[in-house]
C-alpha cells in the first residue's frame, strides 16, 4: 500500500469485512489495507490486534498490551500505515 492522504470522508467509509473466527479484513477506498482481530492466550481473549496485509502484528499504541476494542486496534493500523487527512 502506497502511504497518502485521504479525505476525511474516505477514512470515516473505512469497511471492516468478516473473515470469521473474530477477524475482519480492514477496506479503505477498495483496497484492503490490514486485519483486526481477537487476540488469544493463555486460553481467553486478551483483547485486539492489528495486523498489516501480510499478517505483521502491528504495536499497540494505548495502554496496555493489546487495544481493548476492534476500533482501537483499526486505529493503531492506520497510525502505523501512516495514513492521515
Amino acid at each position: 500500500m502506497k502511504r497518502r492522504r485521504y479525505t476525511a470522508e474516505e477514512i470515516n467509509a473505512t469497511e471492516l469485512r468478516p473473515l470469521g473466527n473474530g477477524a475482519w479484513d480492514v477496506v479503505l477506498v477498495g483496497e484492503a489495507i490490514g486485519r483486526v482481530r481477537h487476540r488469544y492466550a493463555g486460553g481467553g481473549r486478551q483483547g485486539w490486534e492489528a495486523t498489516t496485509p501480510n499478517l505483521i502484528p502491528v504495536s499497540h499504541r494505548g495502554e496496555g498490551t493489546y487495544a481493548k476494542t476492534r476500533q482501537a486496534a483499526l486505529v493503531d493500523l492506520m497510525l502505523s500505515l501512516g495514513i492521515s487527512t
